[in-house]
């Protein structure tokens, strides 16, 4: 990904809280004619010294094969953004987009069944907590779960690159960020406020 330096955020534990708090991205596979693209749950947890996202596909989804027949893809979990409007500069300048996003090059791993089963359980224990009457995945039946892996391929990613652009306006004065910070809470657009 093209990343200006002075946009470039290498600070690990923040891209994977941003990760983390995101839960969602776009896995993307090589294919013919086209390139495969398929939006996914996902977390991030550290397992022996590496990080590990756990996410999982419909085994209709004609990218689940290809993830099967595939070693490495490329992850991209995209955060809030917004237009900001060149009148906000003191000088004439061109508008903008401020964002945050990560791109992650990822390695396949296809885990065994009973990987497969506590991977799912992690799954939703992970966006499960914090609600205020959370579901244990341990107390699924096993006829539940057999029939659920019969629709699901859940699967590992391990995290073998990772970049993240943090486009803030950081290239700009004080004057000029407080403008922004000002016009940004003024929209409407609940994306562009929380940017």
């Amino acid at each position: 990904m093209y990343i200006p330096k002075h946009f470039k955020e290498e600070n690990q534990e923040k891209i994977i809280n941003f990760i983390n708090e995101q839960g969602f991205g776009i896995i993307t596979s090589s294919a013919e004619p086209f390139p495969w693209a398929t939006h996914i749950p996902l977390f991030v947890k550290e397992h022996d010294g590496a990080l590990w996202i756990h996410t999982h596909l419909a085994l209709q989804n004609q990218q689940a094969k290809l993830l099967q027949q595939s070693a490495k893809a490329l992850l991209i979990i995209q955060g809030n953004h917004a237009y900001i409007s060149p009148s906000l500069y003191e000088g004439e300048d061109v508008s903008t987009w401020d964002y945050m996003s990560v791109h992650c090059e990822v390695e396949i791993h296809i885990p065994s069944n009973t990987e497969a089963v506590n991977d799912l359980h992690a799954l939703v224990h992970y966006f499960e907590k914090g609600l205020k009457e959370p579901i244990d995945p341990a107390n699924f039946s096993k006829a539940m779960m057999d029939g659920y892996l019969k629709y699901v391929h859940p699967f590992r990613m391990k995290i073998l690159k990772m970049e993240a652009a943090w486009k803030l306006s950081q290239n700009r004065n004080e004057t000029e960020k407080n403008s922004i910070r000002e016009f940004l809470k003024t929209l409407e657009n609940p994306l562009w406020k929380e940017i």
